[in-house]
């Protein structure tokens, strides 16, 4: 009766369920002035490249719009279709930059802006989101950016990546409905967190990286095996076992982490992209403590609510496979989004 029970959660949530779980992705534009010209680069993951022309960059001075010197180019890279266009700049004062896509893209879509002297100095850089799509620059200043700029911007992407992505929320949330204490708690963390900081470095290094119709598909079914080992195997998604789950799993879910992040890095000096791996693992983590604990603590207030130790274990064991089953229903609605693209 009780499989019975969790597998009636489980057909519930599949029609209760009405969106994916899915990582809203990270575009970037970049530009670079030199001297009187404008060079532009947009970047987008092919999923999100539909509909990429010059239209998807409107960039005006003083309320003039620029149109491009020479044809747009695009490209078809290995992981993302780059678009390159070149533009004259007037004389004036205001450049406004326009990114016409981001109110058509995935709800959350983050794309990072980047504006370069002619000396490769970064003078500016922004996270732009479908509220928030526009980009004023006052020309006759070309003060270099401080660091920490950069620092707070991938900060803050890091936050936004996890709250906004709901793959990885899935599954941390699945591991913390399983714990029972803080050591528990810090262990599993910290085994996910070792995990996708190493592969998230080395894919931005450049030495690790997988395409992403290999690391989504295994993204999604993490989400999945965690949930249902939370449903029909209690006993196994604690100890060493969900240690070695996390860690493993959190080496792809590093791959993708690093998605869109690296055509953000794109051009960034060493030590800039050490600083962004950084602000943007940091922002990562608080995103994630601010899913983890919250979920723990009400786990750890329900099993208080009961003096008897029998009572305290079977609310404890029903909230973790109800809330489970819920959360594996969204892992195969995204798996079979994940495989089909």
């Amino acid at each position: 009766m009780k499989r019975i029970g969790i597998i009636g959660v489980i057909a519930w949530a599949a029609l209760a369920i009405p969106a994916l779980a899915h990582d809203p992705g990270l575009s970037a534009v970049s530009l670079q002035r030199q001297g009187d010209q404008l060079s532009a680069t947009v970047n987008f993951a092919p999923a999100d490249a539909i509909g990429l022309t010059a239209h998807a960059l409107e960039i005006q001075v003083d309320g003039q719009t620029l149109l491009p010197v020479e044809p747009p180019v695009t490209r078809n890279l290995t992981n993302d279709v780059q678009l390159q266009m070149k533009f004259i700049l007037p004389p004036g004062r205001r450049l406004t930059v326009h990114s016409t896509l981001l109110g058509t893209l995935a709800r959350g879509h983050r794309q990072y802006f980047s504006l370069t002297d002619s000396q490769g100095r970064t003078v500016l850089t922004r996270i732009l989101a479908a509220n928030d799509d526009r980009v004023e620059v006052d020309l006759t200043h070309t003060m270099t950016a401080p660091r920490l700029m950069g620092f707070v911007t991938f900060f803050r992407h890091g936050i936004l990546h996890i709250l906004t992505g709901y793959d990885h929320l899935l599954f941390v949330t699945a591991l913390a409905l399983a714990v029972v204490g803080w050591w528990d708690l810090i262990k599993v963390v910290g085994a996910f967190t070792l995990a996708h900081t190493i592969t998230l470095t080395l894919a931005v290094l450049n030495i690790v990286r997988l395409p992403s119709h290999i690391v989504e598909p295994i993204i999604a079914g993490s989400i999945v095996f965690v949930a249902l080992t939370n449903v029909f195997w209690p006993q196994s998604s604690r100890g060493k076992a969900r240690l070695a789950t996390a860690f493993f799993f959190g080496l792809f879910h590093g791959l993708g982490f690093a998605g869109g992040l690296l055509d953000a890095m794109e051009g960034l000096p060493g030590l800039s992209v050490a600083l962004a791996i950084v602000a943007f693992s940091l922002g990562v983590e608080l995103g994630h403590q601010m899913i983890v604990l919250p979920v723990f603590s009400v786990m750890k207030f329900v099993r208080s609510r009961h003096i008897d130790e029998a009572a305290r274990n079977l609310i404890s064991l029903r909230a973790m496979r109800y809330g489970s089953a819920i959360i594996s229903v969204a892992g195969v609605m995204y798996l079979v989004a994940a495989l089909r693209e």
